[in-house]
């Protein structure tokens, strides 16, 4: 590819970027605080311990919390001021989005689909600014798939590497219940398409070796906040698991409806589903992959996620799986990415086979 197309497929991705930057700032604008909000802003009106403790109290982990913390004690309850770690994390979620973007995708089309997809999912937009974790897991999938990339291409990464790389884990599973969740399933994903290079258990191995301190430290301290607090709070939210669906309704075709609705969440790009259907139908070398990525990254989360909104008898919402919507963004553009090389390899081989 010329430096001149790569140039030209930057320009574009920076245009959509910026469109979808100015929708999240006009929506941050123009709203007010959401119902949410000034709970978490209250809990940073007392000491940081106090905080972290009521986030246990009621089943929450403290990451976001300890990310907007600081700017409290700056900027007081300036919705701006608290929104600038969000802000930053939004960037970065776009930028990880796109070295995502360059390991997969071979045409222009791809960028534009996936990047327009997450720009102006009104899920996204809504979240990107809140004073609530939401607005740094929407950006979380992205950026734990491209590190789980990374741990399995890089055979013997460096120690400050490893050292950051470790760091990060930690983070990512305390920061929120979900972290550990989205740890899990990108790790799966990964370890079941590098099974050619090298056996499960070798990975596994050698992973363990490299990060298990990490877990050694982490998974004690996400005990102590997913079960050791009172979960009798949630019965003043639903009494029974009919209002699990309360957003998302059940049967079949409401369900899938509501899901895939709202990974999408702009009316007007849902003819971008149809992707899905071509990219799975046609013999392309991706297929498999592609296929696994949506049942591993998208349907098997968000199904235990729902799962567990009936166990718990809590509403079954959209937030629940906001990071995977850019995971799924990202998967539309790369069938679409797929399809088209597809159909452009067909047509030249049989003009070149023309007479």
């Amino acid at each position: 590819m010329s430096k001149k197309h790569t140039f030209m497929r930057l320009v574009i991705v920076l245009l959509i970027v910026s469109f979808g930057m100015y929708l999240r700032f006009v929506n941050r604008s123009n709203k007010e605080l959401s119902m949410d909000e000034p709970y978490q802003i209250n809990t940073m009106k007392v000491s940081l311990w106090y905080a972290i403790s009521d986030a246990r109290r009621i089943m929450q982990f403290p990451g976001d919390v300890l990310l907007v913390y600081p700017f409290y004690k700056l900027f007081g309850e300036n919705k701006w001021g608290l929104a600038i770690p969000h802000i930053i994390i939004t960037i970065l979620g776009f930028y990880l989005l796109y070295i995502l973007c360059g390991k997969y995708f071979k045409t222009t089309w791809g960028y534009i689909i996936a990047f327009s997809l997450v720009a102006l999912n009104n899920n996204l937009i809504s979240h990107a600014f809140e004073i609530r974790p939401y607005a740094v897991l929407a950006n979380l999938g992205i950026a734990v798939f491209v590190i789980m990339q990374y741990i399995f291409e890089k055979e013997s990464p460096s120690r400050i590497m490893k050292v950051l790389i470790s760091i990060f884990i930690i983070t990512v599973i305390l920061f929120h219940l979900y972290g550990s969740l989205i740890i899990f399933f990108a790790y799966l994903f990964h370890i079941l398409f590098s099974r050619k290079e090298n056996t499960i258990r070798y990975f596994i191995s050698k992973h363990l070796k490299y990060y298990g301190v990490s877990l050694l430290i982490a998974l004690p301290i996400w005990y102590y906040f997913a079960f050791g607090s009172d979960k009798s709070y949630l019965k003043s939210f639903t009494q029974t698991s009919e209002g699990s669906f309360e957003y998302i309704h059940r049967g079949i075709i409401p369900m899938a409806k509501g899901i895939f609705g709202n990974l999408i969440c702009f009316k007007k790009l849902y003819f971008l589903l149809a992707g899905l259907i071509f990219a799975f139908l046609i013999p392309h070398k991706e297929r498999l992959k592609q296929i696994m990525f949506f049942i591993v990254m998208i349907m098997l989360p968000i199904g235990l996620i729902l799962l567990s909104s009936i166990i718990y008898k809590y509403w079954f919402l959209p937030r629940q799986f906001v990071w995977a919507m850019p995971l799924f963004a990202f998967l539309i553009g790369w069938c679409w990415n797929s399809a088209i090389v597809y159909f452009m390899g067909k047509f030249t081989n049989k003009s070149a086979s023309l007479p």
